[in-house]
């Protein structure tokens, strides 16, 4: 699962932070009840103190640490059970002594046998979640909402049918999305402003991030400066290079529109070649064509992508001048 760190380090501690409190809380709620209700300490201290003594029977051995066990475990449940009863009788919610964990497999460690509990990683997905639509517009990018109304039956190109063309691309996005892998192909999207390209890879983020992936989105000339940033001051990034080339799924938007240098130019090259290599997706945007592309960049930067990616290119109208 290709998160930031960040997100889990989010996650835990806020998962261990719960865990302190209601601890604290039942730790409260027990000593006010065992003040009200002496026996029932007197109880629970009992029951205690059997199984101290069952463990130390079985850490000593010898001839009789079955039948010492057994006795035990015997008047353990005796005590139990005259709790349980004085617990009805005085109508005492035994609940209300437990700490109201928020999950019962970890009970708010965090781990479940070893392994990083599956709440931690809910948590981590909703913080994602959360960052990138207080970054972008995901909120208002579903699959859902996007119309294809807007898009015009015919073009000028006899023969030519926006709405249909961009009828198919929305049903393979989704399908993409809903089919989502580490291992999924890369996309190009291509054309002019306004035709829905951020919109539906947004959508296809929003849905990739709801199963569990982690997605990393950004404006190329934003992502290049972190890279540049991370490389010059050594100094830590909110999304770092690293991250760029571990996430499950890399969006980057407005491919063209940032100002290249020989360091940003190659870092582009590396960054996309790496994820390549590694057969991880990568979704680009971008308003130019490719003839365009290959005077702005590098020959083997656009070779790579129309080699690898598959392209689409986005027809109709600026969908926002029509809003």
């Amino acid at each position: 699962m290709g998160f930031s760190n960040i997100y889990f380090h989010k996650a835990l501690q806020r998962i261990n932070g719960h865990r302190e409190q209601v601890q604290l809380q039942a730790q409260q709620e027990k000593l006010a009840v065992y003040t009200a209700h002496p026996e029932l300490a007197r109880l629970e201290h009992a029951i205690a103190d059997r199984a101290v003594q069952a463990t130390r029977a079985m850490l000593s051995g010898g001839d009789q640490v079955r039948q010492t066990i057994d006795q035990l475990s015997a008047e353990s449940q005796q005590l139990q059970d005259q709790r349980n009863t004085y617990l009805l009788q005085n109508q005492i919610d035994q609940q209300k002594l437990r700490p109201a964990y928020w999950c019962d497999k970890c009970a708010d460690t965090g781990y479940d046998q070893g392994k990083l509990c599956s709440c931690v990683k809910k948590m981590a997905t909703d913080f994602a979640i959360e960052q990138l639509n207080a970054a972008t517009p995901l909120e208002h990018s579903r699959f859902d909402n996007f119309s294809l109304d807007r898009y015009p039956k015919q073009s000028e190109q006899p023969g030519v049918s926006p709405r249909e063309i961009m009828g198919k691309i929305y049903q393979y996005c989704k399908e993409y999305a809903e089919h989502f892998t580490e291992h999924a192909e890369s996309m190009l999207f291509f054309g002019d402003t306004g035709l829905g390209k951020t919109h539906l890879s947004l959508a296809i983020a929003r849905v990739v991030l709801q199963k569990g992936y982690g997605v990393i989105y950004g404006s190329v000339n934003h992502l290049l400066g972190q890279i540049e940033n991370e490389h010059f001051s050594k100094e830590k990034t909110a999304v770092s290079l690293q991250s760029m080339l571990d996430c499950d799924l890399l969006i980057l938007d407005d491919l063209g529109a940032e100002f290249t240098t020989p360091f940003t130019v190659s870092a582009l090259y590396d960054l996309i070649n790496s994820r390549i290599l590694n057969n991880k997706p990568t979704i680009i945007n971008t308003n130019l064509t490719v003839q365009e592309l290959e005077k702005q960049y590098a020959q083997r930067i656009v070779s790579r992508i129309c080699g690898c990616y598959k392209c689409f290119k986005f027809l109709g109208m600026d969908l926002r001048l029509q809003k």
